[in-house]
């Protein structure tokens, strides 16, 4: 996946902070490198992901995905972390 140094979003909400980043997959670009900064702690390069272990819904889709919020520090992250 290709990465840039200027994220392509930004969320708005301070209570969630993370930067979306385009990765390409073909053609299509897709937001799924995002980098969090908790309360200016290290920052994470994560990957979004819900419960069922699904993709995210389109935006106008009548049912949603629902994302579950991890709060901790750097080794609550790496317990949930998964390598390919």
């Amino acid at each position: 996946a290709d990465e840039k140094t200027v994220p392509n979003r930004i969320n708005s909400s301070p209570e969630f902070p993370w930067y979306g980043y385009y990765a390409y997959k073909g053609f299509e670009a897709r937001y799924h490198d995002l980098k969090v900064n908790l309360k200016g702690s290290k920052e994470y390069q994560v990957y979004c992901f819900n419960l069922k272990r699904s993709l995210p819904r389109r935006t106008h889709s009548i049912t949603n995905n629902f994302y579950k919020k991890i709060v901790g520090s750097g080794s609550v992250f790496k317990s949930h972390q998964r390598s390919r």
